[in-house]
């Protein structure tokens, strides 16, 4: 663990610094189940502000133990058999697991991929009740619940439980969705 002391002025971020002392910004998931939480890490930054020595090797270190969270996360996925996706309002942008791709079948990778192509998979008997939940976790911040089956390209049919929910501001504004099937 890192501690950084900072202040705000005029927007800035003013942080004082130490022999060892780095700048990390991250965005984060955090998603919880039955059996607990589970975090899902998207971005990290890492910025040094001394170039001792020390503080690259900290520097890599912290790298290391990125990639080694990656593949645990990569891994719980494939071992538990779900995958998720998340929803971002700003940019309106959507981004699902490498895992989802291949449990919904569907070939491309985060930058192809668009929120209405999970809700599309959705058999249409369910996709109102679903798009209703949706809504609700939006507008009223209610997580859901909802097992669907899901239409894969070979027409073959694959039940999932969608368990989701929002992600809030310090102004209670929807950040992003979240579901994890």
């Amino acid at each position: 663990f890192l501690r950084i002391t900072s202040y705000k002025r005029d927007n800035d971020v003013t942080t004082l610094q130490s022999a060892l002392m780095e700048i990390i910004t991250f965005k984060s998931s955090l998603v919880e189940d039955e059996t607990g939480a589970i975090f899902i890490l998207e971005q990290i930054d890492i910025l040094a502000l001394d170039s001792d020595e020390s503080t690259a090797k900290l520097q890599g270190e912290i790298k290391r133990q990125l990639v080694v969270a990656q593949d645990l996360i990569k891994n719980i996925q494939i071992l538990s058999n779900i995958g998720f996706w998340e929803y971002h309002i700003a940019t309106k942008t959507t981004r699902w697991s490498e895992y989802l791709f291949a449990m919904c079948e569907v070939l491309g990778n985060e930058t192809e991929i668009d929120y209405n192509v999970y809700v599309n998979l959705v058999a249409s008997d369910y996709k109102a009740t679903f798009e209703q939940y949706i809504y609700n976790a939006l507008e009223k911040r209610e997580p859901f619940d909802y097992i669907t089956p899901l239409i894969l390209s070979n027409k073959q049919t694959k039940w999932v439980r969608n368990v989701g929910n929002v992600m809030v501001d310090e102004n209670n504004a929807v950040i992003k969705l979240i579901c994890i099937v």
